[in-house]
């Protein structure tokens, strides 16, 4: 399986959406690179903590999303949050440790310096909670933190 760190903005983006018998649970959207690598991302529209999600995605699929292009995210989420303001993507932290973000699909680095948070964000107010703090995607497409044990409707990727 391959996973690339990044999708190429130049490319139309090329989105199919489908109904399908349970089209209550998702609306699957797809993207395309010129790798020919295929993306798949899912809004699930069922109330999860962060790790309950987490689950869900790698049962099912491959993941939370992992976001490493904004414009790509963008066109996802207005075809797939309706109105839900937000949902889980693959961010998290643990406490007690150092205060370095991470993605969850494994070998995907979090970069600093290409983020979308919300101003004043991330809070770090759960800081201190076991599970730790973990990120959300809003619908206006800017990033915030909460804590893991808050329940919200996720997305999920597969990638090929």
């Amino acid at each position: 399986m391959k996973f690339p760190n990044s999708l190429d903005p130049s490319v139309p983006l090329k989105i199919v959406r489908y109904l399908t018998l349970k089209k209550s649970l998702f609306k699957p959207s797809y993207s395309t690179n010129p790798g020919g690598c295929l993306y798949q991302f899912h809004y699930i529209k069922q109330n999860k903590t962060w790790t309950e999600a987490q689950q869900y995605c790698r049962e099912k699929h491959t993941d939370l999303v992992t976001v490493t292009n904004m414009k790509d995210m963008k066109r996802l989420i207005n075809i797939s949050a309706g109105s839900k303001n937000r949902a889980w993507i693959g961010l998290h932290y643990q406490t007690h440790g150092t205060r370095t973000w991470y993605w969850s699909l494994p070998g995907v680095e979090f970069d600093v310096s290409d983020t979308n948070w919300m101003s004043g964000e991330p809070t770090d107010k759960h800081r201190n909670e076991i599970s730790g703090n973990c990120g959300f995607l809003f619908k206006s497409f800017t990033w915030a933190d909460e804590s893991c044990h808050h329940v919200e409707f996720f997305l999920c990727y597969d990638g090929e």
